[in-house]
């Protein structure tokens, strides 16, 4: 997933509201997706459609990818999504599994019914990819191919979802923590301490906020955080030493 500072494609700042179901919050920050009702998940269908059935492998390698970096977890799960389909497919009646397609199309919807059809840039990947997939989840659909239909449209969900708040804080917070073990590491931060001192309290009041539930103020203080992170070691290129965030993700 791409992440990006919240240039707005309109004029303006501030949260941005949609439909009744979706609105764009933190744009002056790092810009988020929040929606109004729980997106499809492959969580969710396992627990409604999945008992009984040897997919606890998929139900962890799912839960699990979100704590990965970007890349891996997005490998994670499309496995745990291509191998749980076929068999929780056949457990879906014709109109369950219509209904769980008319939940992503309507969550596509709602982003696309922002006023104005612009939205900050770092969305604009997600929605490109949320509208693929569900056209191949109609196309699928509308042709009797079930699994294939379950698939992209719990991908496509999980699309939407990499840009919710709290997705995108812990993904921040996971790229501070290893620019937080580089400067442990480091030689050349002297004088340095009000910043760095600052850079833990927001790490910190961000967890927190993760913790309370509030994901748009822990979005936000992790975003500020990981900017204090980027003066500190001289701008975007800091990332270059970050390991696994570094080759996964890009700030600019």
């Amino acid at each position: 997933m791409l992440l990006v500072p919240a240039v707005l494609l309109m004029a303006g700042c501030g949260d941005l509201t949609g439909s009744d179901e979706v609105e764009i919050v933190a744009a002056e920050s790092l810009a988020a997706l929040q929606f109004g009702s729980e997106l499809p998940s492959l969580d969710a269908a396992l627990a409604r459609w999945g008992r009984g059935l040897p997919l606890d492998g998929a139900r962890n390698g799912w839960k699990a990818s979100w704590e990965r970096p970007s890349l891996e977890g997005r490998a994670l799960r499309t496995e745990a999504i291509r191998g749980a389909a076929p068999a929780l497919v056949d457990r879906m009646s014709e109109p369950e599994l219509g209904q769980l397609l008319g939940d992503f199309e309507r969550a596509v919807r709602g982003v696309e019914g922002i006023s104005g059809d612009s939205y900050p840039a770092g969305l604009v990947p997600a929605l490109e990819e949320a509208r693929a997939l569900r056209e191949g989840a109609r196309t699928a659909f509308d042709a009797g191919q079930r699994a294939v239909a379950l698939e992209a449209l719990l991908l496509g969900s999980d699309a939407l979802r990499e840009v919710t708040p709290s997705m995108l804080a812990s993904e921040l917070l996971g790229c501070i923590e290893a620019l937080d073990r580089r400067m442990r590491v480091g030689d050349s931060y002297s004088g340095l301490e009000q910043e760095i001192d600052r850079i833990r309290r927001l790490e910190a009041g961000a967890r927190m906020a993760l913790d309370d539930g509030v994901p748009i103020l822990a979005l936000r203080r992790a975003w500020y955080a990981f900017r204090l992170h980027q003066e500190i070691e001289g701008g975007p290129e800091a990332l270059s030493a970050a390991g696994s965030c570094a080759a996964n993700e890009s700030f600019d």
